[in-house]
């Protein structure tokens, strides 16, 4: 070989070299067209201007009816880039399709100089950098599924590239996924939002649009699976769809907000991961619908689904179904919780959607929640769960929220939805909280619970609270076969099922409806209602095999409450009730509500462990309006009345049935019809008076008393002792043991009535009638 042929084969290698380098460094940042649709191929035009600005423009493609396809080597938007479809007159559809072997990164803008909607297929993965954008006037899908399905049968693939038929192709009907699809990711710098816990809203002033679509519109990201890290999407009034999938086939159903998808021919899916204060916003006049299937779905570190109305019209739904798990998880000290956040905004009038969650497991924790609330006028949705596993724990108390699952209530006069929940175990604990609240001048939904196991442990609490509210509070209906109550948490709060009533202007009843195998009550656990300055009337219905109440409390409170004060109705095969205590009092002009107890084994006995160890009974009160909790100057109200129906009572060691009043109002009766009776033993116990007011730290004065195992009825003041009636074959009152009625102010005493086939008393055991100056204390 002569020099200069030498020297020219270097030039033309050189040259070679620095063209493949050119088309190396073009590739990563631009796109290319392959040769797959022939005549129709895609055609790129730099530096054109749309829309007032230069971008990368493509035209070309193939026009199937109002179908317009595009088919690539590679498609990426580089950072500060712009690239823009061509949209003719009369496309509805762009499809496009990516052919290589590379990722797709879009790190720019990517729109539509039209009207169509805009799919974006690549089977290696998509990702969607910090500064990514969408300006397209329809909706955006971005899939990597291998091909789009058509109802002709034709499948514009992948990885089996074709040029369309000439035949009319409609809109596909479905996204065929490959067995291994790429992920697609999509990165933010987080959604800035900020947190009012009262009237408990969330404020977008700030929050970055994200990759978004226009009002009304779809964003779709379907395929494997799918990240959102500091990411943020949103379709006001419109519909997002996250779907990730191992492999099948996705249906697409046209739908008024753009496009929906159905799973039902997948049965394995992939995970979505919602991190690092992401987040997905649907919110506007009428909030929009929301869609996420997969197999684990995590939404963690402060990243919220939202979903808010701000206007007259209705909102759409949330639907969340996962083959393995849903995760919401906080941080502990975060400031926003991990939500899925669904409200009415203040002065809003349209209804809300419903939350809907299937799952294996859904775990709830560290300062995250579920809510569908109303502040407008709106009425709220309702939240349904089904899953296998329900855990809502480790609530830290320290942001202004709760850790937990709710519908309220809140602000004007709209309804909030109801709670359902179907599982196999339902867990509560450290503070977890499901609850109804009601702050307005509307009502407040239902909750209903059917489990095979409801455990609420170390603080776990449920509960329907109404403040300063002319509405209705809220039902609660739980249902299982364990039910089980009991521990503190770590701040030393029982656990509870609670309801309460708080300056509420509304004389409606509510009731709590509790049906189980076994409800184990222990550990400082407490079953409550209270009426606070109120006049709603309580209920309480437990239907059990077995009630074990283990140093704890059921209990119904009222303080300036209505005539009827409402009624804890029992009815159990075996009640033990073990240094804890049954009860209704009132401190106001209320009256106290009445207890029915309908056991065939009922057993009453004291110990010295607990918050409420000692004597453990079945009581009935009536207080002075100098220890009303509410402060105020109410009294009057009479004692319920204590009806027990059993074959077998036994009161040993310090047990006790009583009825009494330390007030104005008048005692209740007791009326006793078991089989057998035996009241037998006593016990010591701390006694502590309070010696400081309600509204300061608490003081007391603390002495030890011995007290028998009794059936009493008392009145220490101007009003009258009840009457006690029993009804038994046997009655034996042994070592201690002691019946009484008796007065000790000027009041009447009750009478004691006693109908025995066998009356026994020995050791010290007494039957007793005693009144100071009023009447009646008679023994028969």
């Amino acid at each position: 070989m002569s020099y200069y042929l030498y020297k020219l084969g270097t030039v033309s290698l050189v040259s070679s070299c620095l063209l493949n380098l050119l088309i190396v460094s073009s590739s990563e940042a631009q796109i290319t067209p392959d040769s797959s649709l022939g005549n129709e191929n895609s055609i790129v035009t730099p530096n054109v201007t749309v829309k007032d600005a230069l971008a990368d423009l493509i035209e070309g493609g193939a026009i199937r009816d109002n179908n317009l396809l595009h088919s690539f080597e590679q498609f990426n938007v580089s950072d500060g880039g712009r690239v823009y479809f061509a949209s003719p007159d009369g496309i509805a559809n762009i499809l496009t399709r990516v052919t290589g072997t590379n990722i797709s990164e879009i790190f720019g803008v990517l729109g539509v100089d039209g009207a169509a909607n805009l799919f974006l297929l690549n089977p290696n993965g998509i990702i969607f950098g910090e500064n990514a954008a969408l300006d397209v006037n329809g909706s955006f899908i971005a899939t990597t599924a291998d091909s789009y399905i058509f109802d002709n049968g034709f499948a514009y693939s992948a990885s089996n590239p074709e040029a369309p038929p000439l035949l009319t192709i409609n809109i596909p009907v479905g996204l065929q996924v490959g067995n291994n699809p790429g992920a697609i990711e999509v990165k933010g710098t987080g959604h800035n939002l900020t947190f009012e816990p009262f009237p408990f809203s969330i404020n977008r002033d700030l929050r970055p649009k994200g990759l978004e679509v226009n009002s009304g519109n779809t964003l779709a990201l379907i395929g494997g699976e799918i990240n959102l890290t500091q990411g943020n999407l949103t379709a006001e009034q419109g519909r997002i769809e996250l779907g990730s999938v191992e492999t099948g086939s996705v249906s697409i159903i046209p739908s008024e907000d753009g496009f929906s998808f159905d799973y039902e021919a997948i049965t394995d899916f992939q995970d979505i991961n919602i991190t690092q204060a992401s987040s997905i916003d649907v919110s506007g006049n009428g909030s929009g619908n929301l869609q996420l299937q997969g197999k684990n779905i995590s939404l963690l570190e402060n990243s919220a689904i939202i979903s808010s109305t701000i206007g007259a019209e209705n909102g759409g739904d949330i639907k969340i179904a996962a083959t393995d798990s849903v995760n919401i998880i906080g941080t502990q000290e975060g400031l926003f919780p991990s939500a899925i956040f669904k409200n009415i905004e203040s002065g809003a009038t349209g209804n809300n959607g419903d939350i809907n969650i299937e799952t294996r497991q859904l775990e709830i924790s560290k300062n995250a929640f579920i809510s569908n609330s109303v502040i407008g006028d709106g009425n709220g949705g309702n939240i349904e769960i089904i899953a296998n596993q329900i855990k809502i724990t480790d609530n830290p108390l320290t942001q202004g929220y709760s850790t937990g699952l709710f519908a309220d209530s809140l602000g004007e006069k709209g309804n909030s939805g109801d709670i359902s929940i179907s599982a196999s175990v339902v867990s509560v604990s450290e503070q977890g909280l499901i609850g109804l609240n009601n702050l307005s001048q509307g009502k407040v939904g239902n909750l209903t619970i059917i489990a095979d196991n409801l455990l609420l442990q170390d603080g776990g609490i449920i509960s329907s609270f109404q403040l300063n509210s002319s509405g209705d509070g809220g039902n609660i209906s739980l249902t299982a076969n364990n039910i089980e109550l009991g521990g503190e948490s770590n701040e030393g709060n029982s656990s509870l099922i609670f309801g309460s009533n708080i300056n509420v202007d509304t004389d409606n009843s509510r009731s709590f409806k509790i049906t189980a195998d076994n409800l184990l009550v222990k550990d400082d656990a407490q079953i409550s209602l209270a009426n606070v300055a109120s006049f709603t009337e309580n209920n309480l219905e437990i239907k059990v095999k077995r009630l074990t109440i283990e140093n704890s409390k059921i209990d119904i409170f009222n303080s300036a409450g209505g005539d009827d004060g409402g009624m804890i109705d029992i009815e159990a095969a075996n009640l033990s009730i073990s240094a804890g205590v049954i009860e209704t009092s009132t401190f106001g002009e209320g009256n106290s509500a009445n207890i029915s107890i309908r056991a065939d084994n009922l057993e009453i006995q004291g110990n010295n462990e607990g918050k409420f160890g000692g004597t453990g009974g079945i009581r009935s009160s009536v207080f002075e309006a100098t220890r009303n909790p509410s402060g105020l100057d109410f009294n009057g109200g009479n004692g319920g009345n204590i009806d027990i129906i059993a074959n077998n009572l036994t009161l040993i060691n310090g047990g006790f049935i009583s009825a009494s009043t330390f007030g104005q109002g008048k005692a209740g009766n007791i009326n006793i019809q078991a089989k057998n009776i035996n009241v037998t033993g006593a016990i010591f116990e701390e006694v502590r008076t309070l010696t400081s007011d309600f509204f300061e730290e608490p003081t007391f004065d603390v002495e030890l008393k011995l007290f028998s195992s009794s059936i009493s009825t008392l009145s220490e003041g101007d009003s009258d002792a009840g009457t006690i009636n029993i009804n038994t074959d046997t009655l034996n009152v042994t070592d201690r043991g002691n019946i009484s009625v008796s007065s000790l102010g000027k009041g009447n005493s009750g009478n004691l009535n006693i109908t025995a086939t066998e009356l026994n008393l020995d050791d010290s055991a007494i039957i007793e009638a005693k009144v100071n100056t009023g009447n009646r204390g008679n023994i028969n």
